[in-house]
């Protein structure tokens, strides 16, 4: 069982930590807010009040064995810079913190967030998408585990081939199609000599848990 931290419990947190709940995660739910910890008390496996700008306190509640944290903290760019400053320090595996502008965005990078997320914005072009083409399923749930999903290519992946990658082998996957950054249109079935490039969506097949060691860039 995944075990994740989310701290900040506005709506978009709030929500995620219920959601990963209910897709069978250990949940620890932190906010400096005592309403909304206890709002959520029941719905999660721990919720803490803590300010989280204070990395001892940080210390005590976020074990390092959890798989990853999520830094939902809204409008308090301060507050998500120190948190995610203390979580890299802390060596927590995997730091996902949510932004509020491009610079917010590269700060969180520079001090150790590995994935910037703007939910609103993208939440906007999924739904423009959807509005466009309602048939188009960017999540599909498949027996025995497998399911097809699309990922930002992680850095490790720029500059190389689909070839050069090996994704079928490494991890198990199948590239349907590349959503190309540079040309801004969706290439299906691609060849193996695509070069990857920053800002690619690969959509892929696979089994869920090779599928979370992708999003992560890792193998």
């Amino acid at each position: 069982m995944r075990q994740i931290c989310v701290i900040g419990l506005g709506l978009f947190g709030s929500h995620l930590a219920e959601n990963l709940t209910a897709l069978g995660c250990e949940v620890l739910a932190v906010d400096k807010d005592k309403e909304k910890v206890n709002a959520i008390r029941d719905k999660v496996v721990q919720a803490v009040t803590m300010d989280v700008r204070d990395r001892k306190a940080l210390e005590s509640v976020v074990p390092k064995s959890v798989d990853a944290v999520v830094v939902s903290l809204g409008e308090s760019v301060e507050a998500s810079i120190m948190c995610t400053l203390h979580l890299k320090n802390m060596g927590i595996p995997y730091i996902v913190t949510k932004a509020i502008s491009q610079d917010h965005k590269a700060i969180l990078e520079a001090v150790g967030a590995h994935k910037v997320l703007f939910p609103e914005r993208d939440m906007a072009r999924r739904t423009a998408r959807t509005l466009l083409n309602p048939n188009f399923l960017e999540y599909l749930p498949l027996p025995g585990g497998y399911r097809v999903d699309k990922v930002e290519t992680p850095k490790s992946f720029h500059g190389k081939t689909l070839k050069d990658l090996d994704l079928r082998n490494r991890f198990g996957i199948m590239v349907l199609a590349v959503e190309a950054a540079d040309k801004g249109k969706t290439v299906f079935l691609p060849p193996a000599d695509y070069t990857v490039k920053k800002g690619d969506t690969l959509f892929v097949a696979g089994k869920s848990k090779e599928m979370d060691a992708l999003e992560k860039g890792k193998g």
